[in-house]
């Protein structure tokens, strides 16, 4: 049998050095292995930067602090995140949903009152929600936008631009450039100019806080700001040069060949998307020419958000993956000119997606991200979620929304992914303490090499993976491999433990207790099998499938669904004990044995033929 075959390692080392602006910058010669950068190196870098600014040394971004404030607005960029009216209401009566929180203010300033969480402070400053009084497109709904403006510049906008995050001041740019006609239309000269005032500092503001901020997402959230200020805003030409430079720079620096983003963030494509096109739209309104590196950005990151999106249109969860909007998701992809199908090895971001007629399975088999991008990133290397059609079967727990630091801890552990976890340990270890409240919850110790082959045969796709994240404290390898068969209505797994060659003596002298889970979507209803051999599966659509596992007894426990929509939801999950000295091996398979009634009802057969069909493929 003939197949094609695709091995490849992940095994790199961090490197550092100076930009042209003497900025310290760090870079793996894979992007996933920065992490194994010193915190304390880190840390001294951060604190240098922040010191250099309070004592007004920073050399960098030259010329970006040079913007002068703008007399008006030329143009209006178009917002791919779609407003709601009727939260234009809930505005207006004091009712404000924001970071997953609601806080009832009445009459009262938004900006006066005590935020309920960090999340709805963010959000507030960002003024994102302005589009929902856009959507409105009433004299209210302006008449209240003009109001909510004016409020911050008034009583907060002095103290925002010293306090707000990087992210925030870019986002507030944008959502002001982009929805800037709900307020300034018709608005009196005094207020028109107060605002144009406002660009300006904001601009300034923003600039100097690139200074501060080393890496990350943030940095390319300030470039897309600045260049929108530049190209909507009059006055702006010394601006526009130096922005443009800066976003090709962060695009090179952050967007992977295959289109991921360096944070291994499965969300953050679709964030950065909702920005970048209507930027791209934006030069070509200007009839200015964006630049190259704009476009190959968006031609390799579109095919991502196909990618990791199952049948239903939501993201897996991986890596700080939460919620999906579904509306973004689509705003996005209708944009997309090619169509075509998404990529299957996601090499430089970490991921495989496996496809088997209506199946899906996106695995992680990726190195941590780089440290100062790692405040999200999960222990969950080769977990995996599956899907059939629109239904999801097998998930990882996601990121909360808005439930406080403890369940965002509980959400990172390997633990709450479909994995093996060591006994109570997870493959890599987060910063704590003092340093995480500088520096954030970084991911500082993980897997320092991922093994992935990739094998398509005729009747089959199967990966085999390994990572070495609990070599250092158990002396173990864990080895995955999947194999999902071309119709995809079954799917075969092993997972094998392993003492490593290099464990150290005090690693193995007693028995090794593992774990190997299955979390379920809550969706999905799970109880075991008339003979106990096996675990029944009935999807949403009555679509059945059934579990069974060789080397280990699977049982059922309660889990917890982190990324629904009213939050967290409770679910179950097929957890596998395992204990075992030197090696262990768990053979499981996943066998759909009902049809669901779409399928059934496009064949035209009875459901009663299905249950035949389960007696003869449990047999």
């Amino acid at each position: 049998m003939s197949s094609s075959n695709l091995r490849f390692d992940i095994v790199s080392r961090p490197i550092a050095w100076h930009d042209e602006n003497d900025s310290i910058r760090w870079r793996a010669e894979t992007p996933m292995a920065g992490y194994s950068m010193s915190v304390l190196s880190l840390a001294a870098a951060k604190a240098l930067e922040i010191a250099r600014i309070r004592l007004n040394l920073t050399a960098r971004l030259p010329g970006l602090r040079e913007s002068r404030t703008p007399d008006g607005l030329l143009l209006t960029p178009h917002d791919l995140r779609t407003g709601d009216p009727t939260i234009a209401g809930d505005l207006y009566r004091g009712t404000f949903s924001l970071g997953g929180k609601r806080l009832d203010i009445g009459a009262h300033s938004p900006f006066n009152v005590r935020a309920p969480s960090p999340e709805w402070q963010d959000e507030l400053e960002g003024f994102s929600w302005l589009r929902h009084l856009s959507s409105a497109d009433n004299e209210i709904s302006r008449l209240h936008a003009r109001a909510l403006v004016a409020d911050w510049i008034e009583s907060r906008g002095a103290r925002a631009h010293r306090m707000c995050p990087l992210r925030t001041k870019a986002r507030r740019l944008i959502s002001w450039i982009s929805h800037a006609p709900v307020f300034l239309d018709n608005a009196e000269p005094v207020f028109y100019q107060s605002a144009m005032r406002s660009f300006g500092q904001q601009i300034h503001s923003l600039t100097r806080s690139l200074a501060m901020t080393g890496d990350g997402e943030s940095r390319l959230m300030a470039a897309i700001s600045l260049c929108f200020a530049a190209l909507c805003l009059s006055g702006q030409e010394r601006l526009f040069g130096k922005a443009v430079k800066l976003l090709e720079k962060e695009i090179e620096w952050q967007i992977l060949p295959d289109g991921g983003h360096v944070s291994r963030h499965p969300g953050v494509i679709l964030s950065l998307l909702l920005d970048l096109l209507p930027l791209q739209r934006t030069f070509t309104a200007r009839d200015m020419a964006a630049p190259e590196s704009l476009h190959r950005a968006i031609d390799r990151m579109m095919p991502m958000i196909r990618f990791f999106r199952h049948g239903d249109g939501s993201f897996a969860l991986f890596n700080g993956m939460g919620l999906t909007n579904p509306g973004e998701a689509a705003a996005v992809l209708a944009l997309d000119d090619v169509r075509g199908q998404p990529i299957q090895n996601a090499q430089h971001s970490g991921y495989q997606r496996l496809e088997g007629g209506r199946t899906v399975l996106i695995q992680d088999t990726g190195m941590p991200p780089p440290l100062p991008q790692s405040g999200r990133a999960h222990a969950g290397c080769l977990s995996f979620e599956l899907s059939s059609g629109l239904q999801r079967i097998f998930v990882n727990c996601g990121a909360p929304t808005a439930l406080g630091e403890n369940w965002r801890r509980a959400a990172r552990a390997t633990a709450a992914h479909s994995t093996a976890a060591i006994g109570d340990s997870s493959s890599a270890r987060f910063l704590g303490g003092r340093m995480a409240d500088f520096l954030g919850p970084l991911l500082v110790s993980g897997p320092h090499q991922v093994h992935v082959a990739r094998e398509e045969f005729g009747s089959e796709t199967v990966v085999e993976a390994s990572h070495d994240g609990y070599v250092k404290t158990h002396g173990i390898i864990h080895v995955r491999r999947l194999s999902l068969s071309r119709a995809g209505g079954k799917l075969e797994g092993e997972d094998r433990l392993t003492r490593s060659t290099g464990a150290q003596p005090f690693s193995m002298r007693k028995k090794q207790q593992a774990a190997v889970r299955f979390h379920l979507h809550p969706g999905v209803s799970a109880e075991p099998s008339r003979d106990g051999k096996a675990i029944n599966l009935t999807l949403a659509n009555r679509e059945r499938w059934q579990f069974a596992a060789v080397g280990g007894a699977a049982r059922l426990e309660d889990s917890v669904f982190l990324a629904g929509p009213q939050g967290k939801a409770p679910s179950r999950q097929i957890v596998i004990q395992l204990e075992f000295d030197t090696e262990v091996m768990l053979k499981w398979s996943m066998q759909r044995i009902m049809a669901g009634h779409a399928e059934i009802a496009r064949a035209g057969e009875p459901a009663a033929h299905d249950e035949r069909l389960e007696k003869d493929m449990s047999s």
